[in-house]
């Protein structure tokens, strides 16, 4: 995402509707690094874009998945929230 991110005008994601999110494991480690998600948002914001969410993270069972039980209906409840703020309509 970094190198992505990187490679976009500076003028590109201004005023964008976004929402982040990662998938993570359940170890300490990972929680002394942070998360992908909130750092995202940090760096988008920066470039311009509006948050309209938290940034939000989905445990997986193992490094490869799959979402651990409940993770997909957390997703759904998340993605529900995106499209309540307004921001996004969903091509129905």
């Amino acid at each position: 995402m970094k190198d992505f991110l990187e490679k976009l005008p500076d003028s590109s994601l201004k005023c964008a509707p976004i929402a982040t999110f990662d998938t993570r494991i359940s170890t300490r480690f990972v929680g002394i690094f942070g998360f992908a998600a909130r750092r995202m948002g940090k760096d988008l914001k920066a470039r311009g874009a509006n948050l309209i969410v938290p940034p939000e993270g989905l445990f997986v069972a193992a490094p490869k998945g799959p979402l651990k039980d409940g993770e997909a209906e957390r997703a759904a409840d998340w993605a529900k929230k995106i499209i309540e703020a307004g921001k996004f309509q969903p091509d129905i």
